[in-house]
């Protein structure tokens, strides 16, 4: 034995290493026991030869642990597994065989295939340390076919690695979990998870945890996940609240009732989850491709597209940071848009609206510049009509002091037209010079701003210096601000409504047409004392189309509230509505964050009739989209 060893050692040591020469499944220490010194040059040696293989994508491992086969073409539980030959028919019988950290691999084999069609699990990886390998590309990788509703896979013990199979949920209708990780450490990677058919959907593909804690570190990485008919719920899921979670390079599709990925209200306290590089598809118009609850969770969305039909349902982010490469697409369209940089759940729904179905940018940037130029009206319906010279003179030099001084005190545009639309004789606009036309063209055609256009004329102050005025100036300007688009479309506003006495159910307050709005703040003020006629008070959203109604806050009780009682909102959901008597720290209150408004009615709700009272009630609020019209009913 012992000059098999050294013959063994002599070429291993002075002939290199030949992939093609050696068969490693057969090198095994319980069949060898040399002396303790041959025993390391042997180690090291082997360990040498792991690290050639992983160079080229090998299995490794070898001389650290056993290798296990699994094969139901030829296997049989009885067998040791210890070869092809002699290979396991079950992938839990392999498990059984296995020594914990003893760094033991499973091989299935190509072609393998098992079925469960009772309540329990196919296979169990209760073993720590233990790599589930299976072989074979595409279809000819293991399959493992789940067609039992309580049918599952369970991953509970640390270190697992299960890798390379393609597990079929849909022997059955709504198969609970088909794969559950319970133990730290672990590896899900190259799986092909089919979830949906005519035949049955699964419920969700894979639940992180059952205890907080006891999946920390996972790593679910280059799976695929499949559930064309409506039926799932969510691809991935995590129960219990986790930490250092990373979700790579993942391909999901499906119509799912939850959300591809979701961190529920049980996983509302993971710590730096990563969900990258991945490619996420709803199917379902009501549901995002990612949801987390609340904002608790920590971590990023990084270099993702994310899509769905809609751009509000498209990602829930809860606590997690979007970054700038992610990517928002919409069903039927090209257009995306990346978020920006540090992007939360808070700034999504607020301030980002994403493509705007197609229509190019300066479509938008036209349409909406219609605010502005009518504003500009003011000076230039006075002069639009004018086309000569001799209908030019005459106009005073009141123009070039109102501006000259709304300039110097750093106004802004609406400003200097404030400054200017009071002037409506041909008195106030004598003698302006035609130096204002050249200097104005000359700037429009260099692409100036309008700051440049009026430094170039602030200089002029003699009323010779303003002869000749050309209707030039007016075509320049009106070009100008037709190019050049949607400077205040997106600008807060505001709204006011008195409610004159109170009705029930509803007190219609504002009509939101067009599409949705963001209000960032929402004040009541009493001006008319209310009796002691019980009551309560609720601001809600009554959606059109169908969709499923908004309560802003809850139901307040509002009898007997004198005039000068404030009423604001809380920073919860749903916010409190809450009145503040006149003296006792009105305003100390956290108040409100952003409402985001379907389009419809904005309605106060009250419990009672009440004819005496009379609340006015203030709105700020923002588009989300372009088009929307807010009118006081």
């Amino acid at each position: 034995m012992k000059k098999l060893i050294f013959s063994m050692l002599l070429i291993l040591a002075f002939c290199g290493f030949s992939r093609s020469s050696i068969d490693y499944s057969d090198i095994r220490f319980d069949t060898v026991q040399p002396t303790e010194s041959l025993v390391k040059l042997l180690r090291d040696k082997i360990e040498s030869i792991n690290n050639e293989f992983d160079k080229v994508g090998g299995a490794g491992n070898i001389g650290t642990g056993n290798i296990y086969y699994v094969d139901s073409a030829v296997g049989s539980d009885s067998y040791d597994g210890l070869l092809p030959e002699h290979a396991f028919a079950t992938i839990d019988a392999a498990i059984d065989a296995c020594t914990t950290d003893n760094g033991d691999i499973i091989y299935v084999m190509q072609g393998h295939s098992e079925t469960k069609s009772a309540t329990g699990a196919l296979l169990t990886a209760d073993i720590a340390g233990v790599t589930i390998r299976g072989l074979g590309i595409g279809d000819n990788r293991p399959k493992l076919t789940l067609s039992h509703t309580g049918a599952k896979i369970d991953i509970t013990a640390d270190n697992v690695r299960f890798s390379n199979f393609y597990i079929d949920a849909t022997g059955v209708d709504s198969v609970n979990t088909p794969l559950n990780v319970s133990g730290v450490g672990c590896i899900i990677d190259n799986i092909f998870g089919y979830m949906a058919d005519d035949d049955g959907q699964a419920d969700i593909f894979i639940t992180v945890g059952i205890a907080d804690g006891d999946a920390n570190d996972l790593i679910i990485s280059d799976c695929r996940f499949v559930s064309p008919i409506a039926g799932a719920a969510s691809a991935i899921t995590f129960a219990k609240d986790m930490k250092n979670v990373v979700l790579n390079n993942l391909n999901i599709y499906g119509d799912f009732s939850t959300s591809a990925i979701e961190i529920p209200a049980g996983g509302n306290a993971c710590k730096n989850v990563v969900i990258a590089n991945s490619f996420i598809y709803s199917l379902n118009a009501d549901e995002p491709a990612i949801e987390v609850n609340g904002t608790s969770c920590t971590g990023a969305i990084i270099n993702c597209i994310l899509i769905s039909d809609a751009e509000a349902t498209i990602v829930d982010a809860g606590g997690l940071i979007i970054d700038n490469a992610t990517s928002l697409r919409i069903i039927g369209t090209s257009e995306g848009a990346p978020l920006p940089a540090d992007t939360t759940l808070v700034d999504l729904i607020g301030d980002y609206t994403g493509p705007d179905s197609g229509a190019a940018a300066d479509d938008n940037i036209k349409a909406h510049l219609d605010l502005i130029k009518t504003a500009a009206d003011a000076i230039l319906v006075d002069t639009a009509a004018a086309d000569t010279e001799a209908e030019i003179a005459d106009l005073g030099s009141t123009l070039v002091d109102n501006i000259v001084a709304a300039m110097d005190a750093n106004s802004t545009l609406d400003d200097i037209l404030t400054d200017t639309s009071a002037m409506d004789s041909e008195a106030e606009w004598a003698d302006l010079g035609s130096a204002l036309v050249d200097n104005i063209v000359a700037a429009m055609d260099a692409n100036s701003t309008l700051a440049t256009v009026l430094a170039d004329t602030e200089a002029m102050d003699s009323e010779a210096e303003w002869a000749d005025l050309s209707s030039t100036v007016v075509d320049n300007i009106q070009a100008a601000m037709d190019a050049n688009s949607t400077l205040l479309y997106w600008q807060e506003r505001s709204a006011t409504i008195t409610m004159a006495g109170i009705a029930t159910p509803t007190n219609n307050l504002f009509d939101v047409d067009g599409g949705p709005i963001l209000i960032t703040s929402f004040v009541g003020i009493c001006t008319e004392t209310i009796d002691a006629n019980v009551m309560t008070l609720q601001i809600t959203n009554d959606a059109d189309g169908g969709i499923t109604d908004t309560e802003f806050s809850t139901a307040v009780s509002c009898e007997d509230d004198v005039a000068g009682t404030i009423y604001v909102f809380t920073n919860v959901n749903p916010s409190v509505l809450t009145p503040l008597v006149t003296g006792t720290g009105e305003g100390a209150t956290t108040l409100m964050t952003p409402w985001v408004c379907k389009e419809g009615m904005i309605e106060c709700a009250a419990s009672a009739a009440n004819l005496t009272g009379t609340i006015v009630w203030y709105m700020r609020w923002r588009p989300l989209v372009t088009g929307v019209t807010v009118t006081a009913q």
